[in-house]
């Protein structure tokens, strides 16, 4: 489910980025990895932290690297 978000989350910053006249410096991917409101299992650190790099990190789509907030 976080790659399939987070696939999503560029698709809707290539769109707002075509829009714009400067570009976007930062994405907030929100909070709650680690909660578990039924059975899931959370991601361990070092995956989660390397599929947010391969989306918007300096390896993303356009080299387009973002700073990335996380709460």
């Amino acid at each position: 489910p976080l790659r399939e978000a987070f696939k999503k989350t560029q698709e809707l910053i290539d769109e707002i980025s075509s829009l714009l006249t400067i570009p976007l410096t930062f994405v907030d991917l929100g909070g709650g990895l680690g909660v578990q409101y039924q059975s899931e299992k959370p991601p361990a650190l070092k995956d989660y932290c390397n599929l947010i790099h391969s989306f918007f990190g300096k390896a993303a789509k356009y080299h387009r690297p973002l700073r990335v907030l996380l709460e």
